[in-house]
């Protein structure tokens, strides 16, 4: 791309913050008003970048030769909407050092591409429990209680619905075995027992147990070291683990086999963890009563009745989004002024 012939008036050595994407006014605004010692300010319309008195120049989303920078630019400030893939990285300048992205999913950034031109990748993590798992309990009560399976029903001109047309499940008293208690998963199952009075079972090979208990009076919560006897216990199943070679298909047809008849089936976190044929026929056959799903599965499943599925939405309120927005500047502003200590470990932490 061509670089932009900037007046001697705007050229600065300092190292450049190059925003790819909108990010919430308030987290800019609040930078801004805090940016006379960070460099920070706000683009003229006849000034593309103006030299600052702080430590580092930057360029918004909205700037007409925004991308020009992609040669000149220490770091790039990212959501999930900037396509970050091989080619787009090896096209980067050599400046380029760091990538922040907003949130914690980074399925579109080339890992493997940036750590090959040595570009450090930062993600926003730990700020996304609480909205995701809000969904996690919407979708629940949603399929127990056929809320969108009634709405098409009514949609398409059907009859009205009489309660026996349309019978659920209710949450109330009922055990959610929850696969993967990190933070999203001590905040799905902190929420069960306020919202259903229901019981807990927990497993995760990994999550320092210690920590749930803090959260979920022991009464109310186990421990299990066996995900077999937990699809086997459980009245409601939620999947809160990443997508890795050891959990692909974690949910095959044998453990699918396992669960109690009528369970309904819980996924926030990523396709791939269930195996979607298993589920298919357990939906056909019944063994499975429904599921909520936020990931993006076939249009098989799309088509299913019994099934809900939203397209990775889990983090996606204003309130999560603005949060996200700021922990993802202040990482950003961090590792431009040398602070490293405050942000966390680099995904290809190699580099």
């Amino acid at each position: 791309m061509a670089e932009v012939q900037a007046s001697s008036a705007n050229v600065s050595d300092k190292p450049i913050i190059l925003v790819l994407d909108k990010f919430d006014d308030k987290a800019l605004s609040t930078l801004r008003e805090e940016s006379r010692n960070l460099g920070l300010f706000q683009p003229k319309e006849d000034d593309v970048r103006k030299e600052a008195p702080g430590n580092f120049d930057i360029v918004f989303a909205d700037d007409p030769k925004r991308d020009s920078y992609l040669q000149k630019a220490t770091l790039l400030l990212v959501q999930s909407t900037s396509n970050l893939d091989a080619s787009a990285i090896e096209k980067l300048g050599s400046s380029v050092k760091y990538i922040v992205k907003q949130g914690l999913d980074v399925d579109n950034i080339d890992l493997a591409a940036a750590s090959r031109r040595n570009i450090q990748v930062y993600n926003a993590p730990g700020t996304n429990s609480a909205s995701v798992a809000e969904l996690t309990i919407g979708l629940a009560l949603d399929v127990a209680r056929r809320i969108t399976e009634i709405d098409r029903h009514t949609r398409k001109g059907g009859e009205k619905a009489a309660a026996t047309n349309f019978v659920g499940k209710s949450l109330h008293q009922k055990t959610i075995g929850i696969i993967g208690m990190g933070a999203v998963g001590i905040e799905v199952a902190r929420k069960w027992v306020g919202f259903t009075s229901g019981y807990v079972i927990g497993f995760d090979t990994e999550a320092v147990p210690e920590a749930w208990t803090k959260e979920i009076q022991e009464a109310q919560f186990t421990r299990s070291n066996d995900i077999d006897q937990l699809l086997k216990d459980a009245d409601f199943i939620s999947i809160h683990v990443p997508l890795t070679d050891a959990t692909r298909n974690l949910l095959d047809e044998r453990r699918l086999g396992l669960i109690k008849d009528g369970a309904i089936i819980l996924n926030t976190a990523q396709a791939g963890i269930i195996d979607e044929a298993a589920l298919q026929k357990a939906l056909d056959s019944g063994r499975v009563f429904g599921a909520g799903l936020d990931a993006n599965y076939s249009e098989k499943l799309l088509s299913h009745p019994r099934v809900v599925i939203t397209p990775h939405v889990g983090t996606a309120t204003e309130e999560n989004q603005a949060k996200n927005d700021v922990v993802a500047v202040d990482i950003a502003v961090s590792l431009i002024e040398g602070r490293r200590e405050q942000v966390p470990a680099a995904l290809n932490a190699r580099v």
